[in-house]
């Protein structure tokens, strides 16, 4: 009793107090599957295969490296996410649906390596359906779908992306982009960035080719390089 007293006395005087408790530390999850639904804690890697999230959760961002492809559908990701990878990396809306459900990333959007790097889409685009080669995956017989509204929080940067010239291997199209935007050193791959909504700068360059495909983009930054005036 007198020690635990003493030790009350010591934290009064000196300022300090005492341990507290952490919360549980979670592994990280690995996927090369569909996810459909759901809450992940820890983070998610994406090492081979497709992986394909179906209005999931995730909480603790998400990696994309070696074979793997990632497509989000209808989710949200607490964390951002990095891409480097000779797969591809779509953010949409969930399965089946244009413009409800769309996902959210917050932490931004890092892509220093891809075959094709996809942040919303119009589903009406020629493009879209064929993007260099790489054919949407299906859910439940229905093929996953893009369209207008994906959000990310943080930011956007895509380089490296080495698909074919076919298509538009990177296209960033009708997204809510609450940062700025870095297309840069796709020397290989047109690039659409058209309809989107950018809270800061849109700085292109070193890409094979980059449109707005005649819809303009509302910046608030300023553009500059490749995608001045878009």
């Amino acid at each position: 009793m007198q020690r635990f007293l003493f030790a009350l006395l010591i934290t009064a005087v000196t300022g300090l107090s005492l341990p507290a408790s952490t919360a549980p530390a979670f592994a990280r999850t690995s996927c090369s599957t569909t996810i459909s639904g759901g809450t992940i804690n820890g983070g998610l890697d994406v090492v081979s295969g497709t992986c394909i999230l179906n209005g999931v959760q995730v909480n603790g961002g998400v990696s994309v490296s070696g074979t793997g492809g990632l497509f989000v559908n209808g989710s949200k990701i607490d964390g951002g996410v990095q891409v480097n990878t000779t797969g591809v990396f779509w953010l949409c809306s969930a399965a089946g649906t244009a413009s409800t459900i769309a996902s959210t990333v917050n932490g931004g959007v890092i892509v220093t390596k891809a075959a094709v790097t996809q942040i919303g889409g119009d589903d009406t685009d020629s493009a879209v359906p064929t993007q260099d080669n790489n054919p949407r995956p299906s859910i439940a017989g229905t093929t996953v779908a893009c369209g207008a509204g994906q959000t990310v929080n943080g930011g956007v940067r895509i380089s490296g992306v080495v698909g074919s010239t076919s298509g538009r291997p990177v296209e960033l199209d009708s997204a809510n982009i609450n940062g700025g935007v870095q297309i840069t050193s796709n020397p290989k791959v047109a690039v659409e960035v058209e309809d989107n909504n950018i809270k800061g700068e849109l700085q292109c360059s070193g890409n094979l080719s980059v449109t707005n495909d005649g819809k303009p983009n509302s910046v608030n930054g300023g553009e500059s390089g490749q995608c001045a005036g878009l």
